[in-house]
């Protein structure tokens, strides 16, 4: 382990660890625009002030870092260990695209999310907790103050070996891939499981449906049925891209998002939603 991190500085290192505890804050700011992004961007800075000289350079890879971003905390030092691995490299030699370092910041969130969650919340915790039960219930001080110790150290560990092991690996495989040719071939398949990803997200997240019913003579017709039969989650799919059509259309994300609680509340109040 040890070797792969020589050829990481001693200031890089001291970066790398602020990152790192700067990154247990990222909920801080969450919202339902980009949830952790605001947070991730916050961290990203001090890299890109140092890596990028020119301000116009500075503004696009903060844009970048300040996208939507959504991931197990435990296991974002890893995603953000890497992504500072390939904005250096950018900056550096500008061979690697904002595409590729998008695309590779977004396929990682999901499996990231679901190795952490699973881990962090179904083991780790249920392990300390246990532990600290037992010697609780017979009224013992120490219970508590065990299963924090045994959930919390463990759970810093972790994040600081993933920020250090992300950031390493980011360097070294971005050399191999650029000595072996196959980058482009890697950003598609980054871009691929990224669509993906947010499309999962999409089919989870959004769910619109209406109990809105037609009275054809003695007749009721369920709109809700109609649009299934043609296709399911047709509404969903419909906001979706129509909340697409006015983000590229230059609406602002808070506008949109009144626009959508104004629009569910009077569908609502109308027997529409």
């Amino acid at each position: 382990m040890s070797k792969m991190y020589a050829n990481i500085s001693p200031e890089e290192k001291k970066m790398l660890t602020t990152a790192m505890w700067k990154s247990g804050t990222t909920s801080a700011s969450f919202n339902y625009v980009k949830m952790l992004g605001q947070g991730y961007a916050y961290c990203m800075m001090p890299f890109i002030n140092k890596y990028y000289k020119t301000e116009k350079d500075q503004k696009e890879a903060l844009n970048r870092a300040n996208s939507f971003m959504n991931t197990n905390n435990m296991c974002l030092p890893f995603i953000l260990g890497l992504n500072i691995a390939m904005e250096k490299k950018k900056a550096e030699t500008g061979e690697i695209s904002s595409e590729a370092i998008t695309a590779t910041k977004t396929s990682l969130m999901g499996p990231m999310a679901g190795i952490g969650d699973s881990f962090q919340f179904n083991t780790l915790r249920v392990i300390a907790a246990g532990i600290g039960i037992s010697l609780a219930t017979p009224g013992s001080v120490f219970g508590p103050i065990l299963a924090f110790l045994l959930y919390f150290l463990p759970f810093l560990f972790i994040r600081k070996t993933l920020m250090f092991t992300g950031y390493s690996i980011g360097t070294t495989m971005i050399d191999k891939l650029f000595q072996g040719g196959i980058l482009k071939r890697v950003t598609n398949a980054a871009s691929i499981i990224g669509v993906i990803m947010i499309g999962s997200l999409v089919a989870q997240m959004v769910n619109v449906s209406t109990p809105f019913t037609l009275k054809l003579g003695s007749a009721e017709i369920a709109l809700q049925q109609v649009f299934d039969s043609i296709m399911p989650g047709m509404l969903s799919l419909a906001m979706v891209f129509g909340i697409i059509a006015l983000v590229k259309k230059g609406v602002k994300p808070v506008v949109i998002v009144c626009g959508v609680m104004v629009m569910c509340i009077l569908g609502a109040i109308l027997g529409i939603f």
